[in-house]
């Protein structure tokens, strides 16, 4: 049922957004004879073209008389070459492909289709190689040859990105969405792409494709409340007397109510559809088509039939085969319900015959597929010989220029490499003295900077010692539980991160934070920020998490702009904090942007976090840390840690590890001693680092509940 519709909706789209753009009017005020009369005067002027032009239109497209449509059509090509008009030229294989395509004989529309595009390249019309392009793409994924289709989508979306042609664009990746309709993730980001640039336009009526679209995606996959979200959207795109494209979204729209079980409101908007005759054949057969499924479903079986065979007549009028294969299929499924022996039999007869007309037409467009493949293939080969003999004929007129050049410049340079040896034997002396000096300067120098050096590490590692004594250590953790592990790795010597412990009584409180900067910045703001922890916890007396950070932020607020150097400080932190119960059955959890998890039989449960930043929130939008409270069991494995891990830059593509790649490593790890799952970590960052400089200070707390 949904395939039928997009499919419906698609068709309609494609007719919408690609129609003829030829830029010769067509003349429709003007009766056949006093076209006919124009035509026989044969004055060869501009009237004498658009007389043939629109002669041709009109057998095509109003009378479907296609051998007279392209008698004209010849008349109009044969005038535009006698005029050597490429532009002429142009305008009548255009209308050549018209004709093909309303004889079916697709593989000399796309042969004429193609001559287009190579007129349009001449003809440097960017408009016109664009439309040419995505009606070559359509004509091809029409056909089933997805792959050449995309090549053509790509090349047209190229052109329209160059010359700024949204409309084209989003046009474009609606039909490129259509061909991935059966992959969700690529239909969605094209469909949402196409949006995209309709929302940048500030073009509402052209949202409706893609939301019509994206809403039926979001539907089948049943993500209803995207799917209402885009459904409205499309309802509010439709213009003010449009009353096609409403029909349509209400047949999307039915469908869509049918699969959340409103059922009552679908069958009232198809119902409304089908008893109004002004709508187009292949809009009451959609509609029919759905109802008559929906009163299927329902045991309805009589007004199921009713609607069934009513749209099998309409699709047998109009030739539409797989429709009327699904609307036969629905009619046998019913007649055997209903124990109808004799319409049953009629009915699979019918089939039969259907489905022989389907595989005979399957064939042909089989026959049709290789027969473009094989051309295409070779049009590809044809292309790569001309590169390799364009390339080839470069390199012929290089070497022939070279070959021009060597003899001068091999004379020049003999006279100038006989005066370089003069002068760089006497400079060479001059040089010696003076590399000495250098040499010299450079050891010297080298002695200080090294001395400096050592000054630095020595201080620096006075520093590390004064932050181990006043920070938490990891000893503390010893004494509060039986399995964890804590890995610690400063970018430089001293570090930003830190762990800290409170034992409150009724539970035991831990944090992961990260300050602002690493080594020494990093340093003295971990010292700062571990002051300030001190001070909600302890002198305010607040143990709930969410808690501590909003007033732990406040404090951070006012320390930043509070100084008496007259500027505002920029010091930051992330927390993790989680407050573990004694009896180890609850966990409340609080953290700023870093989230933190629990393994469970291999499972992870993600526990939320708030993207603020400590001392930098606005809480006159009303910024504040939210609390989620965890019951846990024994074994569970809780991990806290810092972004240090997940941003580090390693690997063959040098990209970042990622949270992704990090909750893998847990789960492979997650059946070890915690010990073990330490050293796992560690020999996984090292060598995802390789020889990259760490980026950040890394923390990574594990603890076995």
């Amino acid at each position: 049922m949904g395939i039928l519709k997009r499919a419906l909706f698609i068709i309609i789209f494609l007719f919408i957004s690609f129609a003829s753009e030829a830029k010769v009017a067509i003349d429709g005020q003007k009766t056949f004879s006093e076209l006919l009369q124009i035509v026989n005067e044969q004055k060869f002027d501009s009237l004498y073209f658009v007389g043939l032009n629109s002669l041709s239109y009109r057998y095509s497209f109003e009378k479907r008389m296609h051998d007279s449509a392209a008698f004209f059509q010849e008349l109009l090509l044969d005038h535009a070459l006698k005029l050597n008009r490429k532009d002429l030229e142009l305008v009548a294989l255009s209308r050549k492909v018209n004709i093909f395509e309303h004889k079916l004989i697709h593989f000399e529309a796309i042969k004429t289709l193609e001559q287009c595009y190579h007129l349009a390249i001449e003809l440097k019309d960017t408009a016109e190689m664009t439309r040419n392009l995505v009606k070559l793409a359509t004509a091809y994924n029409q056909h089933g040859i997805n792959d050449q289709a995309l090549i053509y989508f790509d090349s047209a979306r190229n052109i329209a990105l160059k010359t700024g042609d949204s409309l084209r664009l989003a046009a474009i990746y609606n039909n490129i969405a259509a061909i991935f309709a059966k992959d969700f993730d690529k239909a969605e980001y094209y469909y949402k792409l196409a949006l995209a640039v309709h929302e940048a336009m500030r073009n509402n009526a052209r949202k409706f494709p893609a939301a019509t679209n994206l809403g039926t995606l979001y539907s089948e996959r049943g993500d209803f409340e995207k799917a209402n979200e885009m459904f409205e959207i499309a309802k509010n795109a439709i213009p003010e007397g449009s009353p096609l494209w409403y029909s349509q979204w209400k047949i999307q729209y039915s469908a869509h109510l049918i699969r959340l079980k409103k059922e009552t409101e679908a069958e009232f908007i198809l119902t409304n559809i089908i008893n109004d005759k002004n709508e187009p054949k292949f809009i009451l057969a959609a509609a029919a088509t759905t109802l008559s499924e929906l009163y299927f479903d329902q045991g309805k079986n009589s007004k199921a039939e009713v609607h069934a065979s009513n749209a099998f007549e309409s699709f047998r009028n109009s030739g539409e085969l797989e429709e009327q294969k699904i609307c036969l299929e629905l009619l046998v499924k019913l007649s055997k319900r209903q124990k109808k022996t004799q319409q049953t039999l009629k009915y699979q007869e019918d089939l039969l015959v259907l489905r022989d007309s389907i595989n005979k037409d399957i064939n042909s467009k089989q026959l049709l597929q290789m027969r473009l493949n094989f051309d295409f293939q070779t049009q590809q080969q044809d292309l790569a010989l001309l590169k390799t003999k364009n390339e080839l004929n470069t390199i012929k007129l290089e070497t022939q220029k070279y070959k021009d050049t060597y003899w001068f410049a091999g004379t020049i340079s003999l006279m100038l490499f006989s005066f370089l040896l003069f002068t760089k034997f006497r400079d060479k002396k001059k040089s010696n003295k003076e590399l000495i000096h250098q040499n010299q300067l450079i050891k010297s120098q080298k002695e200080v900077i090294e001395k400096e050096r050592l000054r630095t590490k020595e201080s620096l590692e006075c520093a590390l010692d004064i932050q181990k004594k006043v920070l938490a250590p990891e000893a503390q953790l010893q004494g509060l539980f039986e399995d964890h592990f804590l890995l610690y790795e400063p970018k430089d010597i001293v570090s930003g991160d830190f762990f800290w412990h409170f034992d409150s009584g009724n539970a035991d409180v831990i944090a992961v934070v990260d300050c602002t900067g690493h080594g020494v910045p990093g340093a003295l703001s971990s010292m700062l920020c571990y002051n300030l922890l001190e001070k909600v916890v302890k002198e305010f007396g607040v143990i709930r998490p969410d808690l501590i950070l909003n007033l732990l932020s406040r404090e951070m607020a006012r320390t930043n702009s509070n100084n008496n150097k007259g500027y505002h400080l920029d010091i930051g932190m992330e927390v993790s904090i989680c407050a573990i119960n004694k009896s180890r059955s609850k966990i409340q959890f609080t953290s700023s942007c870093t989230p933190g998890y629990i393994l469970r039989n291999n499972e992870f449960i993600e526990l939320d976090r708030d993207p603020l930043v400590l001392g930098r929130m606005d809480y006159k939008k009303g910024d504040s840390f939210n609390m989620s409270e965890i019951p846990v069991k024994k074994g569970d494995q809780l991990y806290i840690f810092t972004d240090g891990f997940i941003d580090q830059k390693g690997g063959k593509e040098n990209k970042k590890y990622y949270s992704y790649r990090f909750k893998e490593l847990l789960v492979k790890n997650g059946d070890k001693p915690m010990a073990q799952q330490h050293q796992a970590l560690k020999s996984e960052w090292l060598n995802w680092k390789g020889p990259n400089i760490q980026i950040d200070d890394i923390t990574v707390l594990g603890i076995k509940l």
